[in-house]
């Protein structure tokens, strides 16, 4: 599997998305799936479509020592989200049910408009008539604490280690 990550991190996120959680996080841990650093020097996106995200992401500040959880409502055997790319679209409802945002220099040598990054959760496509409503839940938590504290969280909701998530960069940033 591929690792984005960089060096110097100006927040030192590990970002897990629900890629760790549904591409591989095997007995061999985080190390086979995704992970995707929010530093804020590279501007970029990444995200997964309904089939392969699970309704739960999250990401950890191992500098501030934060774990953030973000858990949401998705429907089970919907699968057309909206494509977020700016272009005509072919498949205008193949997008992706979550995603990561890391902000960066929109061209070499501009200055970016953070660093920041975001994770992001979206609602299925409704075609609604006139009067209908849709309803797109999502709960977003910030745990702060020691490691062992954290690691009990993640461990029961992500299924992965607060050491195994810091691992993953640890061995990427030399």
């Amino acid at each position: 599997m591929k690792k984005i990550s960089g060096t110097n991190f100006v927040q030192r996120i590990t970002f897990l998305l629900a890629m760790v959680i549904t591409v591989g996080c095997t007995s061999q841990g985080v190390k086979e799936g995704e992970s995707f650093s929010g530093d804020g020097k590279y501007r970029s996106k990444v995200g997964l479509s309904p089939q392969r995200a699970k309704n739960i992401l999250g990401s950890y500040d191992a500098t501030h020592q934060i774990l953030t959880i973000l858990k949401y409502n998705q429907p089970e055997g919907v699968t057309d989200y909206v494509n977020s790319m700016w272009e005509i679209q072919e498949q205008p409802y193949a997008g992706d049910v979550v995603n990561s945002y890391n902000d960066g220099p929109p061209e070499p040598g501009a200055k970016p408009l953070g660093p920041f990054y975001e994770l992001e959760t979206s609602s299925p496509a409704l075609k609604l008539k006139s009067g209908e409503t849709g309803t797109h839940t999502q709960l977003t938590c910030h745990f702060e604490g020691d490691e062992k504290g954290l690691d009990a969280i993640a461990q029961q909701l992500l299924g992965v280690s607060i050491s195994e998530i810091s691992g993953v960069f640890k061995t990427t940033d030399q």
